[in-house]
């Protein structure tokens, strides 16, 4: 199938699953690229980095969600997490996205209406595999 809603992504953060407490996952890889104007009329060249990836989450503030995210903001010094992503689920041949990285910010709001909510970034350490289940 080649489409399916985004409810039935999974998010599993350092061996803990929680896609139950998640509502937005923004997978974000991204190389830098650097103009380089040349003498003599030419055109501009380009130059590009390597692949720096990083992971934007937004989600619902629950005792389990919290635990692992503040837990990982209080490592000293940090250390990378496993990161397994399954974007349209977690049956045989969809896609998943497997890499390791560091818990770079946790942020809760609570507003006076609504649940409470949190945003979380995630930024990778070395590659990610593209793969399926």
């Amino acid at each position: 199938m080649a489409f399916s809603a985004g409810f039935d992504a999974v998010f599993v953060l350092g061996g803990t699953d929680i896609s139950a407490y998640l509502k937005d996952v923004k997978f974000s890889p991204a190389r830098k690229d650097f103009d380089l104007p040349v003498l003599g009329g030419n055109s501009v060249k380009s130059m590009v980095g390597p692949v720096k990836t990083v992971i934007d989450l937004q989600g619902f503030v629950d005792p389990i969600a919290t635990a692992v995210f503040t837990g990982h903001m209080a490592e000293n010094p940090p250390a990378s997490a496993t990161v397994a992503f399954s974007p349209q689920g977690t049956t045989t041949g969809l896609v998943k996205r497997t890499c390791s990285g560091f818990v770079i910010s946790y942020d809760e709001h609570t507003p006076s209406e609504g649940p409470a909510e949190f945003t979380a970034k995630i930024a990778v350490d070395g590659l990610v595999t593209y793969g399926t289940n």
